[in-house]
């Protein structure tokens, strides 16, 4: 099987991100209704953490949602939404 591009993954985990988040609420609002932001490309756009750990990676890819009425903002780890969705094989 083809390697999975990191396009790919960002749409796979979107989509995982909606089916087991679909009922959130914002914290801030109430809001039910969340938004990705598109690159002009139509790929879903990412966010990178920086971060300092006892690891040899030094940022994060994070999948960002924003809430459609107040801007609250949250973001989902990508590396362990493909571990959890099963994507994490495919890519072998």
């Amino acid at each position: 099987m083809d390697k999975k591009t990191l396009s790919d993954i960002a749409w796979d985990a979107l989509k995982y991100v909606g089916d087991v988040t679909s009922n959130a609420i914002c914290p801030f609002c109430s809001n039910a209704t969340w938004a990705y932001g598109k690159t002009d490309e139509g790929v879903p756009r990412l966010a990178w953490l920086a971060f300092e750990h006892k690891s040899t990676e030094t940022r994060l890819p994070m999948l960002p949602l924003t809430c459609e009425k107040c801007g609250f903002t949250r973001f989902h780890d990508l590396a362990m939404i493909n571990s959890l969705s099963g994507s994490e094989d495919e890519q072998s």
